[in-house]
């Protein structure tokens, strides 16, 4: 879809079109599924977001997902990467260098 329409959007206001697209790839749960509304396995992110941070939840999603490769995902590990990486590893960080 943005291959179609955004190139399009550029040449009609004569501007160049990029040389490259880069691309995620799907969202997975924890069992590696595609996330689909059909098979039931989404998550609502507002749901999330009332659990966890957004900065949370946007450092685990640039955490988790390799350039270019599927995103795996599940509320567990957002609850870990929070903990351990994010309060415990940054959080000592920043108490080490108040002292």
């Amino acid at each position: 879809f943005h291959c179609v329409i955004w190139p399009c959007m550029l040449m009609s206001c004569d501007l160049p079109l990029p040389k490259a697209v880069f691309a995620h790839g799907f969202i997975n749960d924890k069992e590696g599924k595609k996330m689909s509304k059909s098979l039931g396995n989404v998550i609502d992110p507002h749901e999330q977001l009332n659990k966890f941070s957004a900065d949370s939840f946007r450092f685990y999603l640039a955490y988790a997902s390799p350039f270019g490769q599927d995103i795996p995902f599940s509320e567990e590990g957002l609850g870990l990467m929070h903990n351990s990486e994010l309060a415990d590893s940054l959080g000592n960080l920043m108490h080490n260098s108040e002292l």
